[in-house]
């Protein structure tokens, strides 16, 4: 037995009959995928970006205090960019007269910075080494090595 299909308006038997799409039938499927791509898109650039930073965050240099068993830089940052900052490590380094470096310390303050903030931030050596410790003619560079933004 086998099943016959007709014409619904004038009764005809149908012969050839396919329930396979056209050759670029498959092209209206981009109109399904494409609010997918663009929503997997935003969330990619929300979550996962880092902007720069380095660019935004500036840090300066205030004061530095020397002490018998640690070294206190005291600093300040300026977010001049659009973005809020917040998850903000800082880094010191100290240099010897001749540019050698000497050491190194940083430091995670989970603080936030909006546009147009400033914030002030204190980081210690703690047991600095003998140079560091006569205090002659050292040099400090502060960076800020990671920050992060959250658009949410």
């Amino acid at each position: 037995m086998s099943a016959k299909v007709h014409c619904s308006n004038c009764g005809e038997e149908i012969a050839n009959f396919s329930l396979s799409w056209g050759k670029n039938q498959w092209l209206w499927s981009l109109f399904a995928f494409l609010p997918i791509l663009i929503f997997y898109w935003w969330i990619e650039k929300s979550i996962f970006f880092t902007g720069e930073f380095r660019n935004e965050i500036q840090v300066s240099l205030v004061e530095t205090r020397m002490a018998e068993n640690r070294i206190d830089v005291l600093g300040k940052l300026q977010n001049t960019g659009d973005e809020h900052w917040d998850r903000i490590t800082v880094e010191a380094e100290f240099f010897g007269p001749e540019g050698q470096f000497l050491d190194e310390v940083s430091d995670y303050m989970s603080i936030g910075l909006a546009p147009g903030d400033e914030e002030n931030f204190r980081i210690t050596l703690a047991n600095p080494i003998l140079e560091l410790r006569r205090g002659a003619d050292t040099e400090v560079r502060l960076k800020v090595t990671d920050a992060s933004t959250s658009r949410f």
